[in-house]
């Protein structure tokens, strides 16, 4: 019987469904920094953004973390860095502190007549380069809605350019009002308090500061009663403070215990590199450890040639299934020397066996516009740009090397360029270290894509693991939206649509030569309904690059028709 009067009820039902398309080219790189956020993955999108987060790439102890992922920006568009520490790092501070002036605004400089500490500015973030930041305060005036308390303006400088000492000086953030009851205040229940603006901004009107965090440590706060603010400049992680001339009452400067950022980077160990767990806090590489959390295709620890450190990358990679490790060897090694550190002969490690990863050599000579030097750099940094290059110009899907897509565009030489003979050692025989070639006339190549497995089968080659690492991504991702569905032909035949134009398209792509997906009672038995399973199985036959090119040359005797060779 029907339970509605006579007409036409319109409903929606959305089968357009289809497979999420991921990237390929994410690269996760860890290294020592003067600035940014500790053993956080952060997000980079440009060289401007990588050093607007963690500034200049800087040699010695700091490793090559950030030369290498401003290489990859180059041809990639989004890298993730992780800051990492020695334990020692510092952030850049300055304490201000209340005390009387003349009537001339002498200061008495005797630490006896300092007041007690009332404020900080801190350094947003650990390292050397807060200790260039300053802050300049001024237009002081009684506040205009709480008497005794100050309002001021304040800005925030840094350094116009990379000399050193600093020269010249930018403002890079402004907290300046023409009205006096729009400025910051030394109250805390007004709207205005320096610390809540500082530290959160105003919505719709100021953001946050980029560069500092302030901190109110006592109270009273900045002015006691029948006293104003001193205008000056104070120098973060420095004890030096410049005042302007002026009749005033009280005085906020440094205190003598200051402390001077610093990167925490002159004793990085391989327990910073491979990382641990605090609490619910992670560190090292241990920040990647969930794959939901963090999305990256490439893994690299530039210039760290550490057994512990690669196996702790390998194993990274292969639990989270969706990643590889580009790893470097020591620097200075020969085709013996090489060969043998990837083996473990002579070395107190295993050989390095993993399809998750792979191994380039050698160094590449390289101009470093930081240091205005030309300088020995890992080559993971260029090998993840080639990798960015060949997956924008044709997939990632085909082979990262060769003429066509594995050109080193900025390197200026090699360590040593291996000839057919040594590469042939470097690349058969159970060896898997891809060379690097500076060919005359055409420049340094990648001429090898091997990944670190040993077993011969199509997971030894570069382009196969990474064609596997984003369909399975892709996949993982997208049959999410099929949990918790009925079980039944329904379901299966849903996860072969599905999954279907995907692996199509991939084999119009010359990624496969052939697929079959199944889902049906024979893949998804009794048994694993009443486990609550559903089991689909995806057959690839991948595509193989042509490494080895054969040509034959066939000759004839004058009478003889080619026919007769067919």
């Amino acid at each position: 019987m029907a339970t509605r009067s006579p007409g036409v009820y319109i409903r929606e039902l959305d089968l357009s469904d289809y497979i999420e398309a991921v990237s390929g080219t994410i690269f996760a790189v860890l290294g020592g920094a003067t600035k940014g956020p500790l053993n956080s993955p952060v997000q980079v999108f440009s060289e401007e953004d990588a050093i607007q987060q963690f500034g200049t790439p800087q040699l010695g102890n700091y490793g090559y973390g950030m030369h290498a992922m401003l290489q990859f920006l180059r041809e990639g568009r989004r890298g993730v860095f992780v800051r990492i520490s020695d334990g020692t790092h510092q952030t850049a501070k300055v304490q201000i502190s209340d005390t009387d002036v003349d009537a001339l605004g002498v200061v008495d400089e005797s630490p006896a007549a300092y007041g007690s500490a009332v404020g900080e500015f801190e350094a947003i973030s650990p390292g050397t380069w807060g200790n260039d930041l300053r802050i300049i305060i001024s237009d002081v005036e009684e506040d205009p809605n709480s008497a005794g308390d100050s309002v001021f303006n304040l800005e925030i400088q840094a350094p116009a350019d990379n000399q050193r000492p600093v020269q010249n000086w930018q403002t890079v953030e402004k907290f300046n009002y023409l009205q006096p009851e729009l400025r910051l205040s030394t109250d805390p229940t007004s709207d205005r308090w320096y610390e809540q603006v500082i530290n959160r901004g105003i919505t719709g009107e100021i953001a946050a500061s980029q560069y500092v965090v302030a901190t109110a440590l006592a109270q009273p706060l900045w002015a006691l009663p029948g006293k104003t603010v001193l205008p000056g400049t104070y120098r973060l992680g420095s004890q030096s403070v410049t005042f302007t001339n002026g009749t005033v009452q009280a005085l906020f400067v440094p205190l003598l215990s200051l402390t001077v950022g610093d990167d925490g980077v002159s004793a990085i160990t391989d327990a910073d590199y491979i990382g641990s767990y605090v609490g619910q806090t992670a560190t090292g590489l241990k920040v990647f450890a969930n794959p939901e959390q963090s999305d990256v295709n490439m893994v690299a620890c530039p210039g760290v040639f550490s057994a512990a450190v690669i196996n702790e990358m390998l194993s990274l990679c292969e639990t989270r299934g969706d990643c590889m490790a580009i790893i470097d060897p020591p620097f200075g090694l020969d085709v013996t020397g090489v060969i043998d550190w990837h083996n473990g002969t002579g070395y107190a490690h295993s050989a390095f066996n993993s399809s998750y990863g792979a191994v380039y050599w050698s160094w590449v000579l390289a101009y470093d516009q930081y240091s205005k030097k030309d300088i020995w750099m890992p080559p993971s940094g260029f090998v993840a740009a080639r990798y960015a290059y060949n997956d924008r110009v044709r997939g990632h899907h085909w082979a990262p090397a060769g003429f066509q897509r594995g050109r080193v565009s900025l390197g200026l030489d090699l360590e040593m360029t291996p000839d057919p003979s040594q590469r042939d050692a470097l690349y058969t025989g159970g060896n898997v270290v891809n060379p690097l070639v500076d060919f005359v006339g055409q420049g340094i190549h990648l001429w090898g894509q091997k990944t670190l497995q040993r077993r011969e089968s199509a997971l030894q080659s570069v382009n196969v693991r990474r064609m596997l690492l984003v369909a399975k991504k892709s996949v993982a991702r997208t049959v999410r939206i099929l949990n918790f569905e009925q079980n039944d032909q329904s379901l299966w035949r849903q996860f072969i649509n599905l999954l279907t134009p995907y692996f199509q398209q991939l084999k119009e792509d010359r990624g496969i030569d052939e697929f079959s997906i199944i889902a049906d009672a024979s893949t998804t038995t009794p048994l694993k309904k009443d486990q609550g399973i559903m089991n689909g199985r995806i057959l690839l036959r991948p595509t193989r690059a042509a490494e080895v090119i054969e040509v034959d040359f066939v000759i004839f005797s004058s009478g003889a028709s080619f026919a007769e060779a067919a």
